[in-house]
């Protein structure tokens, strides 16, 4: 087999991860920008994301001015102020003490200069400052302080994740003590363990110390299960946490009354015995109840002998394991024996069976067994359905059929989630409660609130389950009052360095700030034109070329060799120009399409060919497609050539064959259009407006990338990817076109 080389599109070149980016899509701490340099040898300035993750850790001291401030001039005097505590092993002396207090509070003037702070009064049990003054231009301030200090957190340990599970028949000698955790709930061998962070010392000497209690305990729940409330709490600091709900389950064994003894014979043997039927308990536990398949045969009427089986499982199907038995991963499990079911060859009144199995899991998490006339339509019992899970109309309703007996729904459980974002630097409740709904096992995009970024960048995606719908993520500020920082450009000639323009300004802290080179010159490269504004008196250089150097190409139609038009311009020596084919024609090679400008090389001829198309010509191998088939004019598979993925090619023609649509890339050779993608070439920086989910060619959200707010990404070229307009950051990695600015 002949394997096609890969056109690599002239231009902007790719990076297989990040296409022109300074930074990583999701950056380590303190990582350095990637330098970016050109062919002429220069070192641009980065285009650097605004922050950098942090770490997931909550450190109560570490509240910086940037973050902090308030204005003097916005606050009422007698006010209150939140503010995190400066702990004593933070301040040894009293200096030390006033001088991270005043940052912490962080207030400033109109010239953002810190206002002298001064302690009126102290809190006679911590020592910490209650009362603080501020004079400025005169006129002086008084402010009450509240503390926020770090909430306790509690999580289970590993092996005793929500729901406990026990068996009424098999309950362990100490279930009391797996449930509270017993004696040992607050030592180091407690399975409700607590969360490492803590309030350090105040200044009279009292040490944080973070407890656990049973606030709550449901009755009877050895025999019906429920469950139990454990609340955190600083006792030092008289400071409550959010409590954790251990949920307990105690499975007694399913209403056998309800079995169904009746099957239809199934002819085709399609009958799956492991899941049977689904029964219940008095405690509202499921049971999947299957049949030994060597004590029964579906294909025979009569009556046979058999044992039913119930195993235990959880809400969504799959199978419930005991907690701490003897024996690791024991399942819950009881048996019915010697019981008989009866194989019916009736055709007339069919004994029917529906099963229902959730969509994540593939699990049964519902039944309905019932004997209706054949071919009649029967309605699916809405309390078979189990909570949380939804019908379509189209499945609300099933023939009964003699042929196939058992129907098989599939549903999605959906899932109602909560999440609560809590500032990493006051220890307070931000924004608004982010409650939605979602599919069980599906990924959720989460905004931060306005001003704030995620402190752990993976708190981003959230996958739904039944067992965590509720989550609290920390997030930090990034609202910033620093503004009007100055700013200087420098351009300098790239083959001279020699200073041929200067442009100043003003911007905010994060602006992205453009170049524009001076006349007669143009910026040589991408990465010169401009930069992320991060301090005041900031200074950039661009390089730039004099645009003097002229360029003309010549279109042959390769058909009959004669020149068909023509196309001039101006630029600078080596810069990269989008050329644009004469009407009714299209380009023979997607490299093509762009032309490196240089005064060597006189008169460029380029072939084109004629084309009625009236939309882009340019297509793509999608990245991850392994070689792409290739097809003759009527559909034939052609095994002697295939296309590279990710390669660039020029179609003339779109041809639909038994339905399906091809595009011509040479003489008899066609691809699927289901192959590739069409794009447009672009060359230029777009900026991200938010945090910015990114996507595959094929419209896929990548849920482990997303781009920083505010941050620049060269581009390209551009696609309309399920109907919405994308520009691509990356081999294989697009944004939409809503969520970014373009710079060019």
């Amino acid at each position: 087999m002949r394997k096609i080389t890969t056109m690599a599109l002239a231009g902007l070149m790719l990076s297989t991860t990040i296409l022109g980016a300074a930074t990583p899509v999701i950056a380590a701490k303190n990582a350095d920008p990637i330098p970016v340099t050109d062919e002429t040898g220069k070192q641009a300035k980065a285009l650097t994301a605004v922050s950098e993750l942090d770490d997931t850790d909550v450190d109560n001291t570490d509240t910086d001015t940037a973050n902090g401030q308030r204005a003097f001039d916005d606050l009422k005097d007698g006010a209150t102020l939140d503010v995190v505590p400066v702990f004593k092993e933070d301040a040894p002396t009293a200096t030390k003490y006033q001088d991270l207090l005043q940052k912490a509070i962080g207030i400033v003037d109109k010239n953002k200069q810190e206002v002298p702070m001064t302690i009126k009064d102290h809190d006679k049990t911590t020592g910490f400052a209650s009362v603080v003054s501020y004079t400025s231009n005169g006129e002086t301030k008084t402010f009450n302080l509240k503390y926020n200090y770090y909430q306790p957190s509690l999580h289970t340990e590993t092996g005793f994740e929500n729901p406990l599970i026990f068996q009424a028949d098999n309950m362990p000698d100490n279930f009391n003590n797996i449930i509270t955790s017993g004696e040992n709930l607050n030592n180091e061998h407690s399975n409700v363990v607590k969360d490492a962070n803590k309030n350090k010392t105040d200044l009279n000497g009292h040490v944080g110390n973070n407890q656990t209690t049973i606030t709550q305990k449901s009755d009877d729940i050895e025999k019906k299960g429920g469950t139990v409330t454990f609340t955190p709490e600083d006792i030092t600091y008289k400071v409550k946490g959010e409590p954790f709900v251990r949920q307990v389950k105690v499975y007694d064994g399913p209403d056998w009354s309800k079995l169904n003894k009746t099957i239809q014979l199934d002819k085709n043997n399609k009958l799956d015995l492991n899941n049977y039927q689904v029964l219940s308990d008095d405690n509202g536990n499921k049971y999947r109840i299957s049949i030994d398949s060597k004590t029964v045969d579906v294909t025979k009427a009569g009556q046979q002998k058999v044992d039913f089986v119930a195993h235990g499982i959880k809400d969504d199907g799959t199978d419930a394991i005991q907690t701490r038995t003897k024996s690791p991963n024991t399942p819950v499990e009881y048996t019915l024996s010697n019981q008989t079911l009866t194989v019916s060859d009736n055709t007339e009144q069919v004994n029917y069976n529906v099963l229902i199995v959730d969509k994540n899991t593939g699990k049964i998490v519902g039944s309905q067994a019932g004997q209706a006339a054949n071919g009649s339509t029967q309605t699916v019992d809405p309390t078979k359905v189990p909570a949380g899970y939804t019908l379509t109309d189209a499945q609300k309703n099933f023939t009964v059929d003699d042929e196939n007996p058992t129907k098989v729904i599939t549903v999605a459980k959906t899932v109602p989630y909560e999440i609560t974002f809590i500032d990493k630097n006051t220890n307070t409740k931000v924004g608004d409660v982010q409650t939605g709904n979602g599919e069980e096992g599906s990924d959720i995009l989460l905004n931060a609130p306005e001003d704030y970024e995620f402190v752990n960048s993976a708190d981003m995606m959230f996958k739904l389950s039944s067992d965590t719908p509720k989550k609290t993520i920390y997030v930090k500020s990034k609202k910033l009052d620093l503004q009007n920082f100055n700013y200087t450009i420098q351009y300098k000639d790239a083959d001279t360095d020699k200073v041929v323009g200067k442009t100043t300004g003003k911007g905010n802290f994060g602006d992205f700030i453009k170049a524009t080179a001076p006349k007669g010159y143009s910026i040589t490269d991408l990465k010169y034109q401009g930069f992320v504004l991060t301090k005041d008196k900031d200074s950039y250089v661009s390089y730039v070329k004099k645009a003097d150097t002229n360029y003309q190409v010549t279109y042959i139609d390769q058909a009959n060799d004669q020149e068909v038009g023509t196309e001039t311009g101006k630029a600078a020596q080596g810069a990269i120009v989008t050329l644009t084919a004469p009407k009714g024609y299209i380009f023979t090679t997607a490299s093509d399409v762009t032309l490196k400008v240089d005064k060597n090389s006189g008169v460029v001829k380029i072939y084109v060919k004629k084309s009625d198309a009236t939309e882009t010509n340019l297509i793509t191998t999608y990245p991850d497609s392994g070689y792409v088939a290739i097809y003759d004019e009527n559909g034939k598979l052609n095994n002697d050539v295939v296309l590279s993925q990710n390669s660039d090619w020029v179609t003339d023609q779109t041809k639909t064959i038994d339905g399906v649509t091809y595009y011509r890339v040479a003489t008899n050779q066609y691809v699927r259009a289901s192959s590739v993608y069409k794009y447009q070439p672009f060359s230029g920086v777009v900026t991200t407006s938010k945090e910015t989910a990114v996507y595959n060619s094929k419209g896929q959200l990548v849920i482990d990338r997303a781009l920083d707010k505010n941050t620049p990404w060269y581009t390209d070229r551009t696609s309309e990817v399920k109907g919405e307009k994308m520009y691509r950051v990356a081999t294989d990695e697009w944004v939409k076109a809503s969520d970014v600015s373009i710079n060019n």
